[in-house]
C-alpha cells in the first residue's frame, strides 16, 4: 500500500514539480509506470533478515496489495501463514524549504504480525528527519529533474534502506 506523493507548491514553478514527478515515474519503453515506493523496497530486506535469522520459509515473493488495514483483516487475507510483514507508505513528498531547496519528506509504517491471531508482534513508524542546516538540504529545485530525477530516486532508496535497517536492528533486535 502506498500513499500518493504530495508536493508543496513552489511559487511560479509548478511546471518544475510536474517535471520532477514525471522524471521520477517515467521508465523508457514501459507503457505504465509507478512511483518508487520505499515501503515496497524495504520489505525484501526485512523478510530476508527474518529468513536468515530464524530459518523461515517465504510464502509470497510477489507484492500483495490489500485494502485491509487492521492486523486481524490482514491475517484473514493471508490465511495459512505464520508471520506477515506489513510495510506501508503513509505519506511522502517533496517539501519546499528555504533558499529554493527541497526536502524529501517520508512517513511509513512497518509491522510484523502473527498470521494466526492477527496480533502485532512488532511495529515501527519511520520518517525522514528534517534537515538541521542548509548543508543538509538537497540542491535547488532544478537538480531534482536531472537524469530522470536520480536525486529523488536516490533519496527514496536511501529512505527504504534506513527504515528497513532500523526496523530490523532496533525493533526486531536482529544484528
Amino acid at each position: 500500500m502506498t500513499a500518493a506523493p504530495r508536493f508543496v507548491p513552489i511559487p511560479g514553478n509548478s511546471t518544475l514539480l510536474r517535471a520532477i514527478l514525471h522524471a521520477a515515474t517515467a521508465r523508457p519503453g514501459v507503457q505504465s509506470s509507478t512511483t518508487f515506493d520505499p515501503a515496497t523496497a524495504a520489505r525484501p530486506f526485512i523478510v530476508g533478515a527474518l529468513i536468515q535469522r530464524f530459518g523461515l520459509r517465504e510464502m509470497n515473493r510477489g507484492e500483495f496489495v490489500t485494502a485491509a488495514a487492521t492486523p486481524e483483516a490482514l491475517a484473514s487475507d493471508y490465511r495459512d501463514v505464520d508471520l506477515i510483514v506489513d510495510t506501508r507508505t503513509v505519506d511522502w513528498g517533496l517539501l519546499a524549504t528555504r533558499d529554493n531547496r527541497l526536502w524529501l519528506a517520508y512517513v511509513g509504517t512497518f509491522r510484523l504480525i502473527d498470521g494466526r491471531t492477527g496480533t502485532v508482534l512488532a511495529e515501527e513508524t519511520c520518517s525522514n528527519p528534517e534537515p538541521r542546516s542548509d548543508r543538509e538540504q538537497p540542491p535547488v529545485y532544478e537538480a531534482w529533474v536531472f537524469e530522470d530525477a536520480a536525486l529523488l530516486r536516490q533519496g527514496l532508496w536511501a529512505t527504504a534502506n534506513r527504515c528497513a535497517d532500523d526496523f530490523i536492528s532496533r525493533v526486531l533486535g536482529i544484528r
